[in-house]
């Protein structure tokens, strides 16, 4: 397994800690650049960190005016339905802080969905730095893990795993649905990628990462240019946390 790992006592304690160091970052970035790029992650455990960045005491100590925000992955849905990722983060961080619209930049999901991966990666082409390759290089891409191991829309046996587009779209067997998401071309020119990981239930995948099999599980794709992170809970690890 590549990267740093964080272990915490439980969720409230990862997502705390996390948007710690997101406000740290941001200020590094925002000093050193004048702005931060950040894909952010649907699912439930980035959600919390959303809430927490959010809340007094994170939210006044951001200048939102120079982050922009990109999504990682999104489902074949309208933005302003229940099931969008775009949808979660502007109810649970967007629509609480004072970021411009023109600082947000959700994929938008048309009829033809290969369409949208297109234009989403032209978009990435034209607002962010570039590296080998002409591949958009993120400040920060913060992503989740499913208890399959997936990450993004990057799913086991999937079309996209191996695809060397920046953006792609895929048919998830699994959940008989059709998805737009990074590829690990465009995840892993990141400056840092940090991967959130909360839940029993993940524990499985993620002890197999440093296994023969790991490569079984998308997630071990991850391997940025620049730092990675895992910030995990005791759940997940199977040790017991002590601080």
């Amino acid at each position: 397994m590549h990267g740093e790992v964080q272990i915490f006592r439980d969720l409230e304690q990862l997502s705390r800690q996390a948007a710690e160091q997101f406000v740290h970052l941001a200020d590094d970035y925002q000093k050193r650049h004048n702005r931060f790029t950040v894909a952010l992650a649907g699912g439930s455990t980035p959600k919390t960190l959303y809430h927490y960045l959010a809340s007094t005491g994170y939210s006044e100590r951001i200048d939102w005016s120079r982050i922009e925000f990109y999504w990682g992955d999104e489902r074949n849905v309208p933005l302003d339905h229940p099931d969008s990722n775009y949808h979660m983060v502007q109810q649970t961080l967007l629509q609480h802080v004072p970021i411009s619209k023109k600082n947000v930049h959700p994929i938008a999901v048309e009829k033809d969905i290969r369409h949208a991966a297109v234009n989403y990666a032209q978009l990435l082409q034209t607002q962010l730095p570039l590296v080998d390759d002409g591949i958009p290089r993120f400040d920060l891409i913060l992503l989740g893990m499913g208890a399959d191991g997936h990450t993004a829309s990057l799913f086991p046996q999937s079309s996209i795993l191996h695809d060397k587009a920046m953006v792609a779209s895929g048919y998830v067997e699994k959940l008989k649905a059709w998805r737009v998401s990074l590829t690990f071309a465009t995840i892993n020119a990141a400056d840092h990628v940090w991967i959130l990981i909360s839940g029993a239930e993940k524990a499985a995948a993620f002890a197999q990462l440093t296994g023969e099999h790991a490569s079984d599980y998308p997630i071990s794709g991850v391997r940025p240019r620049g730092e990675l992170k895992w910030l995990i809970d005791q759940t997940v690890s199977g040790e017991t946390y002590s601080s």
